[in-house]
């Protein structure tokens, strides 16, 4: 993502980055934000597990430890804290439960 801010800057072109890689180049890139509304540019991240019955080989006790560890309230916590330096706000939304719409996406 980095890459892509800096040849964007370049070539004075439009690009869509995450906020955090944002962050981290503003300074060292021309470009400027015209978009930042978190409703608009959601990102979700999203925990998977594999069906074991569909894959041999599948560690799905291991699986269901850390699906169920990421949506942990106390892990939603941490994330919910985590942030870069430069940034105002946090980094990351935790959103473990909740609809596209409670976030204020459609």
């Amino acid at each position: 993502m980095g890459a892509t801010l800096i040849i964007a800057s370049e070539k004075t072109c439009y690009t869509i980055s995450d906020r955090g890689t944002y962050a981290a180049f503003q300074k060292s890139i021309a470009s400027v934000l015209m978009v930042q509304n978190p409703a608009v540019m959601i990102n979700p991240y999203h925990v998977i597990q594999v069906n074991p019955a569909k894959f041999s080989g599948i560690n799905a006790a291991g699986a269901q430890a850390f699906s169920d560890f990421m949506v942990a309230p106390a892990t939603q916590a941490v994330i919910r804290q985590l942030r870069l330096s430069y940034l105002r706000s946090g980094t990351f939304i935790p959103d473990a439960g909740k609809t596209r719409a409670s976030l204020g996406s459609k």
